[in-house]
């Protein structure tokens, strides 16, 4: 949007007439057509952003026209190419269909195949970014989502999930201001891997009111992000737990690399490793009297080795809910993880 200033142009120039000009010109000492380089200067600013705005007011009363008239009913919402129950045929294009039935099928799936056991669920939110999905599976015994990023993170307390872990670092004043007055609103905790951004993440904290959730976020073999396990995460989780605005909420040990590594054993071996790294750092943490709650992490290629690890409380299995086609590709043999359902599909 481009706002013009509210202020009394007429000693200046905002008018197309040339006399106005003149009579600005000779008010400031200058005779003829001369103007000062300031006032040039100052006359192409102005048209310039007239020009910009009342193209950026075209533009939006053209769309607003079309969009009425081809939607009555929603000139003033997001246009939504489907409706629940309606023909394929009257579908428009391009738009994302769900079969119920295979969402609803992989949804009990995966609780089935935890049955028994002392472990929490966590789904990452990052295959469907909906609330509504997030409620469901919460319905069926999840804690709450994990998502990436402080605007998804609002986009699921907005829509009603009151538990949210954002399984990413948080960098920038403006985004950790929003974090920590979304913390006043629900459940919210962050992963950290770096000095600086606790230190940052104090600060936010402390200006807002609140006491933010914080994870160490450990390299667990991915090697894309995370603090190296046993003495630098001990040390991160320490300046956490020290902190007076910050709580330790324990370590975020993800190893994605893991989860489409094609064989079964390939990908029970990563995440033995991984555990090793978790215990290394779990180890000093006890030896320090630091309370670690929670270690959270697996996905939907390993869920079940995490599972079984006794080192795990929290699994952040996501991608099952669809289950994209590369997953499909892994070896299940003796894995113990059910072949869930690939059901999203694409109407173009």
């Amino acid at each position: 949007a481009y706002e013009i200033p509210k202020r009394d142009w007429s000693s200046d120039v905002c008018s197309s007439d040339l006399s106005a000009t003149h009579r600005s010109a000779e008010q400031h000492g200058c005779h003829g057509t001369a103007k000062p380089g300031w006032l040039t200067h100052r006359m192409s600013t102005y048209r310039w952003l007239t020009h910009r705005w009342l193209t950026h007011q075209k533009a939006v009363t053209k769309l607003t026209a079309q969009f009425s008239g081809r939607f009555p009913s929603m000139s003033h919402a997001y246009y939504t190419p489907a409706q629940i129950g309606q023909p394929l045929s009257e579908v428009d294009t391009p738009a994302l269909i769900l079969d119920l039935d295979a969402f609803e099928h992989n949804l009990k799936l995966l609780n089935e195949s935890l049955a028994g056991r002392n472990i929490k669920l966590r789904p990452h939110a990052k295959s469907h970014k909906c609330p509504e999905i997030g409620k469901r599976q919460m319905a069926l015994g999840a804690v709450g989502v994990c998502c990436q990023k402080v605007s998804e993170a609002e986009a699921m307390v907005d829509g009603g999930v009151n538990d949210v872990l954002i399984a990413n670092e948080v960098v920038g004043a403006a985004k950790l201001e929003r974090l920590a007055a979304l913390a006043k609103r629900a459940n919210i905790a962050v992963c950290a891997d770096n000095a600086a951004n606790v230190s940052a993440l104090d600060a936010a904290a402390q200006a807002a009111g609140v006491t933010l959730n914080v994870l160490v976020e450990v390299n667990v073999g991915a090697n894309r992000c995370g603090v190296e396990p046993g003495e630098p995460a001990f040390r991160l989780a320490k300046q956490i737990h020290e902190s007076k605005h910050l709580k330790f909420a324990g370590l975020q040990a993800y190893q994605g690399s893991a989860q489409h590594l094609r064989k079964t054993e390939e990908r029970r071996a990563a995440i033995e490793a991984a555990c090793a790294m978790v215990n290394r750092t779990t180890a000093l943490l006890t030896q320090a009297g630091i309370p670690c709650e929670r270690v959270t992490g697996a996905g939907t290629g390993s869920y079940m080795f995490e599972a079984t690890s006794r080192v795990y409380h929290e699994l952040q299995t996501g991608s099952y809910i669809f289950m994209d086609a590369d997953y499909a590709k892994n070896d299940w043999t003796e894995s113990g993880i059910p072949r869930f359902e690939q059901i999203g599909r694409a109407h173009v």
